[in-house]
């Protein structure tokens, strides 16, 4: 996979996990205290949204991944952040 086939990805699952995350959000802020009782499938929802933040790259490596192509750095430059 070329450099920027991985931007894309990347940039592709930044922003599925953005509006994920949004979406959980205000889904919880509309069932209140009841989303987060087991019996409901939206605490499973939320608490699954909120772990995708590091798979299969954390939102901050997503993040630099997708600047450092963008800006033609290589992928190894130190310092990484």
């Amino acid at each position: 996979m070329s450099q920027r086939q991985m931007k894309l990805v990347a940039l592709a699952r930044e922003l599925a996990q953005d509006f994920a995350t949004r979406a959980a959000d205000q889904c919880m802020e509309i069932a209140g205290a009841h989303g987060i009782l087991k019996r409901n499938p939206l605490e499973r929802y939320f608490r699954d949204v909120r772990a995708g933040m590091n798979h299969p790259l954390s939102n901050a490596r997503a993040r630099e991944l997708i600047g450092k192509v963008a800006l033609d750095i290589s992928l190894a430059e130190i310092p990484r952040w």
